[in-house]
């Protein structure tokens, strides 16, 4: 239960390198394009933990100069609504590191497996919760950056979340 995992496309138009784990829930790589350094955090915070939110900050203060921080994971909270006190020190943190959804103000397209918001949902009794847990967060100058960011159903085993995906410039 829990961890994470960044997956990519093999390109010739970048390569990813520089990959260390921080803790059994985060992880960073540096993603190289022709033009852009992209330091790249992936976290999981599990939903009664905050020790993981001190690993991930140690981590995104690693970044080296010149490269442009990406944060990518599962958060365990809607940063949209924060419920209680420990939604809010996250939410915090990312305000204070300037951090935004990447998908807000992103139009997807409409397909019939990846309908509505939600990243992550659960049956119970005889009704669907849904929440949006998952992100690409990247600083407001950045998200220009980001040509198409998506949620997909992954195709080859059976999860209660979606993957969020995106393009890069």
């Amino acid at each position: 239960q829990g961890g994470v995992a960044l997956c990519w496309r093999k390109s010739a138009d970048f390569e990813v390198e520089e990959i260390r784990a921080w803790g059994p829930n985060v992880m960073t790589s540096q993603l190289v394009t022709g033009r852009n350094l992209f330091y790249v955090v992936g976290g999981y915070i599990p939903p009664s933990d905050l020790t993981t939110l001190a690993q991930i900050q140690k981590a995104w203060d690693q970044c080296p100069k010149g490269c442009i921080p990406l944060f990518l994971g599962d958060l365990n909270i809607n940063l949209e609504s924060p419920w209680d006190e420990r939604d809010e020190q996250i939410a915090e943190e990312c305000n204070f590191r300037e951090l935004e959804d990447t998908s807000r103000n992103i139009r997807q397209r409409r397909r019939r497996r990846a309908q509505g918001g939600w990243t992550w949902r659960m049956h119970r009794g005889d009704r669907w919760i849904s929440s949006q847990p998952d992100y690409i967060l990247a600083r407001q100058r950045d998200r220009h950056l980001f040509k198409n960011v998506g949620l997909k159903m992954p195709r080859h085993h059976d999860s209660d979340h979606r993957a969020v995906v995106a393009t890069i410039h």
